[in-house]
C-alpha cells in the first residue's frame, strides 16, 4: 500500500505540472468563454471554460450563467485562468 500510495501521489504531481504550464502558457490570452456557475472562491466572480476545456474566472458584471463572452486573460493558477470581460457575445 506505502508503494502504490508514492506511485499515485509521483503521478498526480506529474499531472499538476503538466497542468500548471498549460495553464501558464495561456495566460495572456483572449478566448470565448462559456459561463458556467459562480467561482468556487468568490461569488462576486463567475468562471466557465475556454474551447481548450481550461476553467477561466471573471468579474460577474451584467453577464449571466449559460452566456458566451470574451475574456481576456492576465494571470492565472495551475489550474484556471484569470481575466476580464471585454465583450459580451451573448
Amino acid at each position: 500500500e506505502k508503494v502504490k500510495g508514492a506511485r499515485l501521489q509521483e503521478i498526480i504531481d506529474l499531472q499538476m505540472q503538466h497542468t500548471a504550464e498549460r495553464t501558464k502558457r495561456m495566460e495572456g490570452g483572449t478566448f470565448r468563454v462559456l459561463v458556467e456557475g459562480v467561482s468556487k472562491k468568490s461569488t462576486e466572480k463567475l468562471r466557465g471554460r475556454n474551447s481548450q476545456n481550461v476553467v477561466v474566472v471573471f468579474p460577474k458584471g451584467d453577464v449571466q450563467i449559460g452566456q458566451y463572452v470574451t475574456v481576456e486573460t492576465h494571470a492565472c493558477t495551475a489550474t484556471a485562468l484569470i481575466g476580464n470581460v471585454v465583450n459580451d457575445l451573448s
